[in-house]
This record gives C-alpha cells, sequence and structure tokens, in this order.
C-alpha cells in the first residue's frame, strides 16, 4: 500500500507549492472517523500543512465553507461514500464552493462513486479498482485513507464474536439480523475517538459486518473478518482491491444467513 500513498502524497505536494492545505471533513459516522484519523496521520506523515473544516448538511454550514478566505489554496476533500445515490449533498456542495471560489485545485480523496462527475478543477482519486474504475477511469487508485493507520497490537480477544450489521439506507435488507448486533458506527460521528472503537472490536476474535471501516479497523487489529455486501457495490469493490491482497483473515459472504 505504500507506493500508491507514496504517489497521494507527492501529488498533494506538488498542488499545494509549500502552502498549507484546507481539509473539509465530511459528516460521517464513527466509521467514518477512521477515514479522518488516517488521513491526518498520512498528512502528518508527509509533511503536509493542514487546517481541518468541518462541513455538515446544514446550509449554515456550508456557507461557513465558502466564507472562510480560501481563495487561491488548495483544499483536499476527505475520501467518503458520499458520491452515490443515496446521498446527494456532497457533489452539489463541492459544485458550490469551486463555483464561489477560485482554488487553485480541489482533491477529492480516495472514495467511492456510483456515477461519473466532472467538476471544473476537481481532481478525483478513487479507493477500489473495480466499479469505481468503470464510471470514473481517470481518477487515479489509492487505498481507502482508514488503512494508513496501520496495523495496530492490542490483547488477545476475550470474547468469540460480534455481529455489526448496519440498519440504515446502505442496509442490503437482506440478512438476518442477529438479536444481539451492535450497530458500532452508528454510535459515534466522524469527530469522535477513534481508540474507543478499536477498543471495542479488539474484544472479539471473530466480526461479523456489512459496515466497511468495521471491517477495516478488525483487519487492522488482526481479527478474523467475516464482511458481508451492503445496498451497493462499495464492501466488494474495497474487498477485492484492498483487502484480499493485504489482509488474509478476511472473508467474503453474500448473505448472513445466521
Amino acid at each position: 500500500m505504500k507506493l500508491e500513498f507514496l504517489r497521494l502524497a507527492e501529488f498533494i505536494r506538488e498542488q499545494a507549492r509549500g502552502q498549507p492545505v484546507s481539509l473539509l471533513i465530511n459528516p460521517g459516522n464513527w466509521g467514518d472517523a477512521l477515514i479522518r484519523f488516517g488521513t491526518e496521520r498520512f498528512l502528518e506523515t508527509y509533511d503536509i500543512s493542514f487546517r481541518r473544516i468541518y462541513l455538515d448538511s446544514s446550509v449554515k454550514s456550508r456557507l461557513g465553507v465558502y466564507s472562510a478566505g480560501l481563495r487561491g489554496g488548495v483544499m483536499l476533500c476527505m475520501g467518503s461514500g458520499s458520491w452515490c445515490s443515496h446521498y446527494n449533498y456532497l457533489p452539489r456542495t463541492i459544485e458550490t464552493i469551486v463555483k464561489r471560489w477560485r482554488f487553485r485545485s480541489v482533491i477529492v480523496m480516495p472514495s467511492t462513486f456510483e456515477s461519473t462527475y466532472t467538476i471544473p478543477n476537481v481532481i478525483f482519486f478513487r479507493r477500489d479498482n473495480a466499479e469505481s474504475a468503470l464510471v470514473m477511469p481517470n481518477a487515479e487508485f489509492c487505498h481507502d485513507l482508514a488503512f494508513f493507520i496501520g496495523a495496530l497490537d492490542s490483547k488477545a480477544p476475550t470474547l468469540p464474536r460480534i455481529h455489526c450489521f448496519r440498519g440504515d439506507v446502505e442496509s442490503s435488507g437482506e440478512h438476518i439480523i442477529p438479536k444481539d448486533n451492535i450497530d458500532l458506527s452508528a454510535r459515534g460521528s466522524e469527530q469522535d475517538n477513534v481508540y474507543e472503537f478499536f477498543e471495542y472490536l479488539s474484544r472479539y476474535k471473530d466480526v461479523h459486518t456489512d459496515r466497511l471501516h468495521v471491517a477495516i479497523g478488525a483487519s487492522l487489529l488482526g481479527r478474523n473478518v467475516h464482511l458481508y455486501p451492503g445496498k451497493y457495490f462499495k464492501n466488494k469493490a474495497i474487498y477485492s482491491s484492498s483487502l484480499v491482497p493485504f489482509y488474509p483473515n478476511v472473508e467474503w459472504h453474500d448473505k448472513f444467513t445466521g
């Protein structure tokens, strides 16, 4: 994975020209906190100075971003799954930001794309070599920035298994959700402490989930991961692009039946 991260860092450094970049942090759940933390660690590791701008879906927040005095700089849009049909505020927000402010460039960090996007002065990176590559062939590939956190040491697990299936719009609706299900990602936000997320997962030997970043987090801990599909292709695409080559303890299943 190091080569892809190095290429991304070099590209950002070339665009930034020695100036700090602005990191637009999208709203999300506790799993998205892993992307945020991994992105911040990535920028710090490669000596890329940055300022954080937090974005939520409210008009007030977006107007705050628009008036932040960012003209002429470089903005990074945190990677996510928000470029899909289940959400629509982020593409429209980026389009508005580009229209109102003359950035040198806007870089969308490694994300999943369900459709083709072309926005002037916006450079896209995709996080899979499957469906996203078909609709965004000009976007360079780089692994999800949560992977930049790297392998984590932890105590031996004390509990046999945990079920972490989602109950929101991205649920496939095909799985039999067990009574002991814990939708861990839904218990926090993108701004929350990732150590508590990892500490919770580390208790379990086997992790069954359709939450991508629960699977990534458990993989970094070296746990046995059983990953299942969500509403669209995201999970399997990243499974084949980033999990299969580097994390042999992750297994794909088409359906959870208990």
